[in-house]
């Protein structure tokens, strides 16, 4: 029987050749489940999202979740090592030290190397906790979907962006968010069986991508290689499709397709937090930086109609969220579930802002001016900034 703990990940190589020697071993194996699929994912500071992750691709019927965490100072591990021991199939992984070396690449490896010592799955999906994949039937598993298709070496499944939705809805619930539906960009699921060069967040790069069969989310192949991809003597298969001829999306329930939600700004409050969760390498910077602004975009009315129809059944939503509430008291995650959410609050991002100094305020005042923008907090910045000392939450208002 496997501990419960978490196990530290050490990479002794570079991740491309650590990917290489795990796409060998995963080629090798004499026992696959047929159309059944992982999920590898990395991970920080998510005690709030991590349950409903979880949930959502174990209802699915996804095979394994192996889980790489970095960076952590909040209550996720001990809501993983809970969940893991009622779910054998949930694999934990410290990965501090491959990210601090390699950062994304290095975690990646070093999960799919434990996952070619363990798996028998067919395929994998390389997702973040943000992201939920879904098909145009919501009930149906993964197994269902892949069964569907012939022999495919990656599917690229197109991003459903999401802006505004909480932590206290499903992720089903369009109902406070927009939505923007990506047709350039979004993750892949890919077999097993393709020979790997690397792992990386939204295709994987593969050796002889020439010969790589690679489908849209309806099945439809992807002619990925252009003129500029032909005079490339290391060519790879792209990240995003925008410099591709790609097949256009059609709105059509009757077919095959599938997509992945991706909250990609939540909440006024949830993006405030985020924030002030800088990128590892990105240290002592006191902010995130790749962000822009609290912004919705305009939506589509036929879009928003087409993916609430979906999403917004009835018969779909009461057995998923029954479900979701099980599984939280199953794994007896409640208590400490709601008590990590109650913490997203106003006051918490005040507590933030005063917790830095006048000089990080000066320093970064062209950063915190972009990244609070839309917000009810970039005045009390510039308060912060004039006044040069620290305020009263109440001075705020």
């Amino acid at each position: 029987m496997r501990p419960f703990g978490i196990q530290k990940l050490y990479l002794k190589d570079e991740p491309t050749n650590i990917v290489q020697a795990a796409s060998a071993r995963l080629r090798s194996r004499q026992a696959i489940t047929p159309n059944s699929c992982d999920i590898i994912t990395i991970t920080g500071n998510e005690e709030c999202y991590i349950a409903q992750f979880i949930h959502h691709y174990l209802y699915l019927g996804f095979n394994n979740i192996f889980i790489g965490i970095n960076n952590c100072q909040d209550n996720t591990p001990s809501i993983l090592k809970k969940i893991a021991k009622i779910y054998p199939n949930i694999f934990i992984y410290n990965t501090d030290q491959p990210q601090r070396l390699h950062r994304q690449s290095g975690s990646y490896a070093a999960l799919i190397d434990e996952a070619s010592h363990r798996t028998k799955s067919s395929h994998c999906l390389v997702v973040d906790i943000d992201e939920y994949w879904f098909s145009n039937k919501p009930n149906r598993s993964i197994t269902s979907y892949l069964r569907q298709f012939d022999q495919f070496d990656l599917m690229f499944t197109n991003w459903l962006c999401t802006y505004g939705q909480s932590y206290q809805t499903c992720f089903a619930d369009l109902t406070t968010a927009k939505i923007d539906l990506k047709k350039s960009q979004g993750k892949s699921i890919f077999n097993y069986s393709i020979p790997l060069r690397k792992l990386r967040a939204h295709v994987p790069d593969v050796e002889s991508p020439e010969r790589a069969i690679f489908v849209s989310n309806n099945g439809q192949e992807i002619e990925w290689m252009n003129e500029v991809n032909q005079l490339h003597a290391n060519a790879s298969l792209p990240q995003h499709l925008r410099k591709v001829n790609k097949s256009h999306q059609h709105l059509d329930k009757s077919q095959k397709s599938a997509w992945i939600l991706h909250q990609i700004v939540r909440s006024e409050l949830e993006y405030s937090l985020r924030l002030f969760e800088p990128r590892v390498a990105k240290h002592p910077e006191p902010f995130k930086t790749n962000r822009h602004g609290w912004f919705m975009p305009k939506e589509s009315r036929q879009k928003r109609h087409f993916f609430k129809s979906i999403l917004s059944k009835k018969s779909f939503n009461k057995r998923y969220n029954r479900t979701y509430e099980k599984f939280l008291d199953q794994c007896q995650i409640k208590n400490i579930v709601e008590k990590s959410c109650n913490r997203i609050t106003e006051r918490q991002v005040f507590y933030k802002i005063n917790q830095l100094s006048h000089q990080k305020i000066e320093a970064y005042q062209s950063i915190w001016r972009e990244i609070f923008q839309g917000t009810r907090f970039l005045p009390y910045l510039e308060l912060r900034l004039q006044t040069k000392k620290r305020l009263r939450i109440s001075e705020c208002s």
